[in-house]
């Protein structure tokens, strides 16, 4: 991995610190030697080879995260920036290169850093070099002096010039040992501070060279999108060219066959003739409700064929009634059309409106029965169509004409326990 300082540094502390975690027989073999080291001494001594055990070693690295995990370091949350990006990239994590690019934009702050330590030990080595510069002072030529007489003065001055030697040998030998540390210190800084410009340098290229591949895929996304729109409308267009044509033909077949729309149903038609109204939905003898609950169905009665058989204590007049509206009740349940046919040509009787019921009477000459088969003739192909008689003629007649016939007793029972009754 190329990372800057600031990051591999806790990468390799954490490494170090995870061989003590481990038996010595899951110890990497490069690592060994290395887990022998004193713990405070093994990052800085092995960090070659933790390094490349780090970069070679899958296992080895997730027993690195597993040990970053326990300690609490979590790349999403608080702390240290350096060390966020580091466990991130021990753990792959979906930010690593955002906190990557983080710790690298921070590098400025680490170039001065490195700066203002350079400076100080320039001001340090300064500092060590006045000792031997007081000390070259003080050995300076001494002045042209009277040498005095007798050995005890000339013994003394000489061991006072041995003695003002030996220190200033002492004070160059110091000096030398401070400026040759202080060089090195400079040296290590130099060093440190040109990796980490380069390093800036490389993060600032991969940055620009992100944001460029950003951009183009945005680019791209925005093309794409355009392209979509284009493609949608012309088919929505396609689609619209489709309808108009086919409304256009049906508007044309429409005039050619002379199709108007309106006009009475056939059932209609068959009232109109015998001065009634026209006619409404039916049901069926297996599942009655099954087929009044069923659309445009029409339900035609065999009127007193019906009330003879379930009513037959009550006179005409009261059976008609009594079946009326029992059958408008049944028109507030189903949206069934209703018709009932009663042999009427030698009643009067007043016109009684019963809501959602047709009522039809036989003018003089037909019978009910011919009213019936007349209304089941006029209806189309498919439409449901129920009769409810117990005639055997009309059954026969209805059934070939494509009607179904329900039994009275199937109709009363749909009509409640008033229609039983």
């Amino acid at each position: 991995m190329s990372l800057p300082d600031a990051v591999r540094r806790p990468l390799l502390r954490w490494a170090a610190d995870t061989l003590d975690t481990l038996p010595p027989e899951r110890i990497p073999a490069p690592l060994r030697p290395v887990a022998r080291f004193r713990a405070s001494r093994r990052a800085a001594l092995g960090a070659v080879a933790l390094q490349q055990t780090l970069d070679g070693d899958a296992g080895f690295r997730a027993e690195v995260a597993q040990y970053v995990k326990a300690l609490g370091v979590d790349p999403a949350g608080e702390g240290d920036p350096a060390e966020r990006a580091a466990a991130a990239q021990l753990w792959d994590h979906p930010d690593a290169d955002r906190l990557l690019a983080e710790v690298v934009g921070a590098g400025g702050d680490e170039v001065d850093i490195l700066r203002a330590e350079v400076a100080r030990l320039t001001v340090e080595l300064a500092a060590s070099r006045r000792p031997v510069n007081r000390v070259e002072r003080k050995a300076a030529p001494l002045p042209e002096m009277k040498v005095p007489e007798g050995g005890d003065a000339v013994e003394r001055l000489k061991q006072r010039l041995r003695e003002q030697g030996s220190q200033l040998r002492v004070a160059k030998d110091e000096a030398a040992v401070a400026e040759e540390r202080a060089g090195a210190e400079l040296k290590v800084l130099r060093i440190a501070h040109d990796r980490g410009q380069a390093e800036l340098r490389n993060a600032r290229d991969r940055l620009a060279q992100e944001q460029a591949r950003a951009d183009r895929l945005q680019q791209q996304l925005e093309t794409t999108r355009a392209a979509d729109r284009s493609d949608r409308d012309a088919a929505h267009r396609r689609v619209e060219l489709l309808l108009d044509t086919v409304d256009q033909a049906a508007r044309g077949l429409r005039r050619e066959w002379q199709l108007t729309t309106g006009g009475p149903d056939p059932a209609e038609r068959v009232a109109g003739a015998l001065r009634a109204p026209a006619l409404a939905p039916v049901g069926d003898t297996a599942s009655l409700t099954g087929l009044l609950a069923m659309p445009r169905s029409h339900l035609v009665v065999d009127g007193y064929n019906v009330t003879k058989s379930a009513w037959p204590q009550l006179t005409l007049a009261e059976q008609r009634d009594r079946l009326l509206r029992d059958l408008a009740a049944l028109t507030t349940r189903f949206a069934t059309e209703v018709t009932v046919v009663f042999d009427g040509a030698s009643i009067v009787v007043p016109q009684m409106n019963f809501r959602g019921v047709r009522v039809l009477y036989s003018p003089a000459g037909v019978t009910a029965d011919d009213v019936i088969k007349r209304l089941v003739s006029a209806e189309p192909q498919g439409r449901v169509l129920l009769v409810v008689t117990a005639d055997r003629e009309i059954i026969s007649s209805v059934r070939r004409a494509g009607a179904r016939t329900v039994a009275p007793p199937a109709l009363l029972a749909a009509l409640g326990p008033e229609g039983r009754s």
